[in-house]
C-alpha cells in the first residue's frame, strides 16, 4: 500500500493518498515517522489531507496511533534531552528565589530604615537582585 500512495501522489489524489497511507499505518505497521520524513511526500505533507492524517493519527487508537505516538515522544526526546529533568529544576529553582525573596524584601526596608541592629544596606540590595534574577 506505502508505494501505491506515490502513485496516486503523482497523479495528483491527496485523498487516495492519504487512504493507502492510512491502510498501511493501520494494516502493514508502517510507522508515522516513515511518512514524515520520505522526501517523495513532501508535497503530501502540504496537504490537508495530511493534517487530517496527521490528527488522526495523533488522535486515533492503538491500530494507527500508537506508533505515531512513540515517535513524537521519541522526536521530542531527541529535540529536547531530558526536558522533564530540566523543567523540574527551573521549577525548584524560581521557587527557591521567590521564597528567598519573599524574606528579602523585608531585611531591605530594615537596612533602608537604618539603626544598629540594621542589615548593611549594600549586601541585601545585592541579594536582592541576584534573587529577582534568579526567578527569570
Amino acid at each position: 500500500m506505502y508505494p501505491s500512495s506515490f502513485c496516486f501522489l503523482r497523479q495528483g489524489g491527496s485523498k487516495k493518498t492519504a487512504d493507502c497511507l492510512r491502510t498501511a499505518l493501520k494494516d502493514y505497521n508502517l510507522k508515522f515517522g516513515t511518512v514524515l520524513n520520505d522526501p517523495d511526500l513532501a508535497s503530501f505533507r502540504a496537504s490537508p489531507e495530511f493534517k487530517e492524517l496527521q490528527e488522526e493519527a495523533r488522535l486515533g487508537g492503538e491500530d494507527i496511533g500508537y506508533s505515531f505516538r512513540r515517535d513524537l515522544k521519541l522526536i521530542s526526546e531527541v529535540q529536547a534531552p531530558f526536558r522533564g529533568v530540566r523543567r523540574f529544576f527551573y521549577i525548584a529553582f524560581c521557587a527557591a528565589a521567590g521564597i528567598s525573596t519573599f524574606f528579602t524584601i523585608p531585611r531591605l526596608f530594615r537596612a533602608l530604615s537604618g539603626g544598629d541592629d540594621a542589615p548593611d544596606l549594600l549586601e541585601t540590595a545585592g541579594n536582592l537582585a541576584i534573587n529577582i534574577g534568579g526567578r527569570h
